[in-house]
């Protein structure tokens, strides 16, 4: 694990106020927050073998943390203007940029709508959308929607990391990121009323595809839904400079249960903008 001094604060941006913890030492890592688990990437951030090579700023997303909530219905493409405006507050040309699950669609949607600013782009476990996965995705997200209207967050917050995580997941989060159980209980909202919806209105085409100027490492658990997996190949097919590593004995949370592993899959991939090859 990382012994670099972390700071947390409120950077003002245009638009909003968004919580972000700074530490390390390098070139910018930019780490956005993920749906319901929003410190989930914190553990691989926080990895010596990424920040000692980097300056990671770790975003949590508006209603997560002290970060603002959003006055109007959510969008990937939202959040992914919120990353721009706060590169600029921190008077940031250009980052590498890492997200899992949800925020990987954002990271994602950053490099298509502004790829002068995504240097290097990873995406753990990307969310279908170019795969035939996804018709069966988003009747799933609605069945959730439905369980959470019907019984309530707790329930809904229950089910929905079965199906996606170790079942030991709040074991695992309280372990390596002490209090994150009770931000997860706290930013449940945030997650059923405005980050599903945004992902299941989500689009992203071959063309947005396309726009994608960042060599790109995708990122997948071996032991993760085939929704995942069938979602990989469709963007190593679309994305114009993607390369592939598959974790092994891993599932979706794999960012939590193979922190290491992760860390160094993804140094390994930044080493040449590291080096000065960019």
């Amino acid at each position: 694990m990382s012994t670099a001094t972390e700071t947390w604060r409120l950077v003002e941006t245009d638009d909003a106020r968004l919580e972000v913890g700074s530490f390390g030492s390098g070139p910018p890592l930019l780490a956005i927050g993920t749906a319901l688990t929003v410190d989930e990437l914190l553990p691989v951030a926080r990895d010596s073998t990424l920040s000692s090579a980097r300056t990671v700023h770790a975003l949590r997303r508006r209603g997560y943390g002290a970060s603002e909530p959003r006055p109007e219905p959510r969008s990937i493409a939202g959040d992914a203007r919120d990353a721009v405006e706060l590169l600029d507050a921190l008077e940031i040309d250009a980052a590498d940029v890492v997200g899992v699950s949800y925020s990987a669609a954002v990271a994602l949607q950053l490099a298509a709508d502004a790829p002068d600013r995504v240097r290097r782009l990873c995406l753990v476990e990307p969310p279908p959308m170019l795969s035939k996965a996804r018709g069966d995705f988003v009747e799933s997200g609605r069945r959730l929607l439905a369980e959470h209207a019907e019984l309530g967050s707790a329930v809904a917050t229950e089910r929905f990391m079965h199906g996606y995580a170790d079942r030991h997941w709040r074991l695992d989060l309280d372990r390596l990121v002490p209090g994150s159980v009770a931000r997860v209980d706290q930013d449940a909202s945030a997650f059923f009323d405005s980050d599903v919806p945004a992902l299941l209105d989500w689009s992203f085409t071959g063309d947005d595809a396309a726009a994608v100027a960042a060599p790109t490492l995708l990122v997948g658990a071996a032991d993760s839904r085939d929704w995942f997996r069938s979602e990989r190949a469709a963007l190593m097919k679309a994305l114009p400079k993607a390369s592939e590593v598959v974790v092994l004995h891993a599932d979706h949370s794999l960012a939590l249960t193979h922190a290491a592993e992760l860390a160094h899959a993804i140094a390994t991939f930044l080493e040449p903008v590291h080096l000065g090859d960019e």
